[in-house]
């Protein structure tokens, strides 16, 4: 058992609490959340300007861009905790949100991802076929029963970002504008519903469909469940 802080000591470095439980600063107060995305800028770009509409005090939500995809990402994740830690000071996260696509991925590789990521209690917000269907889901609803491949998604986008050409403008630091000013819409709450019924349609199919037969499906919505309590315009 250890032993109690001198009250002499109190507040000074040496004499903070090692245990687990110290790691956890202010949790009656704040959560900490990672956010660990497949590329390197689009959806990162977006998540992090989203940190904009967290109410004050009450959410850090870190966010890492990796370049690695599915499997490769999952197995990345003990690798940018610690970088993360070590950057932002944060010890303990309640919880690791892991985003990556289909991209034309083998079926078995995209379901065992996502099948090794919940083994290991990571929160795994797939989409199929691409991230975009997420931005999509803001303006229109899709048909659970028409895939959707990506230069559609991107193709229908367009002109709700006013982008002739998504898929040759719409990535890269010159558009970061457009994730930024996703971030910005307040129509992410339409998203989750149409999100969230078209995750319930899937579910409802017998026999159960794989994750990589879910075109079109996106689990972001249920990140934005979990950020829900912490945002000032929250959805009901």
């Amino acid at each position: 058992m250890s032993k109690p802080i001198k009250k002499t000591d109190q507040g000074k470095p040496w004499a903070t609490n090692r245990s687990r439980r110290s790691d956890r600063p202010n949790r009656d107060q704040r959560k900490f959340f990672l956010a660990v995305c497949e590329d390197t800028e689009s959806s990162v770009y977006y998540l992090k300007a989203f940190k904009k509409s967290l109410l004050p005090k009450t959410l850090t939500l870190e966010v890492a861009g990796v370049g690695l995809a599915q499997q490769k990402l999952i197995d990345e994740v003990p690798n940018v905790l610690e970088k993360v830690r070590r950057q932002s000071g944060h010890n303990y996260f309640d919880e690791i949100w892991v985003f990556f696509d289909f991209d034309n991925a083998h079926k078995d590789t995209f379901d065992n991802a996502i099948t090794s990521g919940e083994k290991r209690k990571y929160h795994v917000a797939w989409s199929n076929e691409c991230f975009e269907l997420w931005y999509l889901l803001h303006f229109v609803s899709v048909d659970q029963r028409t895939s959707l491949p990506r230069g559609t998604i991107y193709r229908e986008l367009g002109p709700y970002v006013d982008i002739d050409d998504y898929e040759k403008n719409g990535k890269g630091k010159a558009a970061k504008d457009i994730h930024e000013r996703m971030a910005a819409s307040t129509f992410w709450q339409t998203a989750m519903a149409r999100a969230r019924a078209l995750a319930m349609n899937w579910d409802s199919q017998k026999p159960p469909v794989a994750p990589h037969d879910r075109n079109p499906c996106t689990m972001v919505f249920k990140f934005f469940d979990a950020l829900r309590p912490y945002l000032a315009v929250s959805s009901k």
